[in-house]
Order: C-alpha cells, then structure tokens, then sequence
C-alpha cells in the first residue's frame, strides 16, 4: 500500500509539471502528458486510449491543444491535476487491480438515481462497500435538490476515486455551485438545450469548475438525424461532451460514429459514450 501512495505522489507531480508546461507550451506541453500517460501505462486498455489520442496530436492543428489550453487557463490548476490523478491512478489503476484482485467481473465505475428517496446511510454505506471491491467511480442521476444535497455528501472525504454528476441546470444556482469548486475529484454534467442551461454552464465557467454537456437523443432518431444531433453537442459550452446512449434507438450506430469522429477529429470537445466504453473497458480487462 504504501509503495501504491509513492506511485500516486510520483503521478501527481508529473501531472502537475504537465500542467505547467502546458501553460506556457500547450502543444509541448500536452505531448509530453500523453507520453509520460503511455510510458506509465501497463494494460492493454490504457495503451489503446494513449496510442489513439497520439495520433490525435500529430496534427498540428487537432482541437485537443485549444481544448487542453482553455482548460488550462479557465479551471484552478489544482482542480485539475487532483481530478487527472482521480481519475487516471486511482480509478484505471488501483481500482482495476483491486477488482482483479478480488476477481469481481465489475465495472470501474457504477452508476445511482439519486432524488432523495433513499436512505443517506444505506447509500454511503453502499458506496463504501463497491470501493472496498476496487470501484472508484461514481456516476449519479441527480434527479432534484435533494439527490444533489445526497450526492455532495458521498464526495465528503474521498480523495482517491472521480465522481460525474448529471444535474438538472435548474439546481446549479448562485447559492450551490461556488461550493462545487472546492471538490477536486466532481465533474457536472448538464443538459443542453434546457431553459436554464446558459445560466448554469456560465456560473459553473465563473467559479472555475469541471464540467460538461450532454444531450438527450430521442428513441425514434434517425441514423442521420443522430448525426446532426451529435454535431450540434460542438456548438455547446463545456470541456467535454456526453452521449447517454441509453436515450437513442441506434445505440451501436452512434458508439460506431462517435469512434469515427474521434479519428476524423471532427469533434472540438471530448465525446465520452459512456456506456459504450464502460462496456469496452469491461470486455478488455476481465475477458
């Protein structure tokens, strides 16, 4: 364990190091992270996801350097090195070997509906039992205020795993969000489209948070009506983009065009199909 806590200090620092550099070098600077990310990297898996956005970088013009720079200047710099590590070392790396270990066919990360009608104990009592298993991700479905108030309080006091929170735009308000900036390891994710939206992504952007949009996809769409749904998520504000393929009908379809799009570059922000991949991530590591 203790030589687990040097190896996340070692990851730290070079993220943190990446990040500077990239403050004064974006493209250097961005470079360097993906190789020092693959040179760290032992699984298949994490080989792939480096491999592909390397050759993302060859170009000099690929949208991952405006991407990376905005991020970079827009969001707190410990925000972002603390929720990399989250995400990259405690949860692809620590949480992986513990599921191996305890050979749990799971995935890394589990998802909860979270409108409050749930006893708050039994929840964390739940979160703790699939972090004892080698869980460290956390997807929540904030359905109203008092999912998010539950939601907040499972971030408390952990360091060592990455939370994505879906939250209507209606409950990120001037008296809630500045208290989202604090947490390293939350990212949001918010509907586009929504009366509220605007508001939302502006006070989220104002207070320096990590955060994201999504958009849903009705059941009856098209192939090429979802490619048009899909373009219209780069018109939207935010660091990355989410396809819940739950909500469309060609779910294989559009995981197909979103690998696509991610090889033509034809996205400016980070498409994440999260079903999809956490699908890919389960076959690569317990097949």
């Amino acid at each position: 364990m203790q030589n687990l806590s040097v190896k996340r200090m070692l990851a730290l620092s070079v993220v943190g190091r990446a990040i500077r550099e990239i403050e004064t070098d974006p493209k250097r600077g961005l470079r360097r992270m993906i190789d020092l990310g693959r040179d760290m990297s032992h699984s298949d898996t994490r080989q792939m996801i480096f491999s592909l956005v390397q050759d993302m970088l060859k170009k000099p013009d690929s949208p991952c350097y405006d991407l990376l720079s905005r991020a970079v200047r827009e969001i707190d710099r410990q925000t972002l090195q603390k929720f990399s590590v989250a995400l990259g070392w405690d949860c692809w790396t620590v949480g992986v070997q513990t599921l191996r270990a305890n050979e749990e066919p799971l995935l890394w990360a589990i998802r909860l509906t979270l409108d409050g009608s749930d006893d708050l104990r039994a929840l964390r009592e739940q979160w703790k039992a699939m972090r004892r298993k080698g869980v460290r991700m956390l997807i929540g479905d904030v359905k109203n205020l008092a999912g998010f108030q539950q939601a907040l309080v499972l971030t408390i006091g952990v360091s060592d795993g990455a939370f994505l929170f879906y939250v209507p735009p209606g409950l990120l308000t001037p008296a809630v969000v500045p208290a989202l900036a604090d947490c390293n390891t939350l990212a949001i994710a918010v509907e586009d489209g929504q009366p509220k939206t605007q508001t939302a992504l502006d006070l989220l952007r104002q207070h320096k948070c990590l955060y994201g949009v999504y958009r849903r996809c009705p059941l009856d769409e098209t192939v090429s009506h979802a490619r048009a749904w899909l373009d219209g998520l780069t018109d939207a504000h935010g660091y990355f983009a989410i396809l819940r393929e739950e909500h469309c009908g060609q779910a294989e379809e559009i995981a197909e065009m979103i690998g696509h799009m991610r090889m033509d570059q034809q996205f400016r922000l980070i498409p994440i199909a999260a079903q999809a991949d956490f699908r890919m991530i389960q076959q690569k590591i317990f097949s």
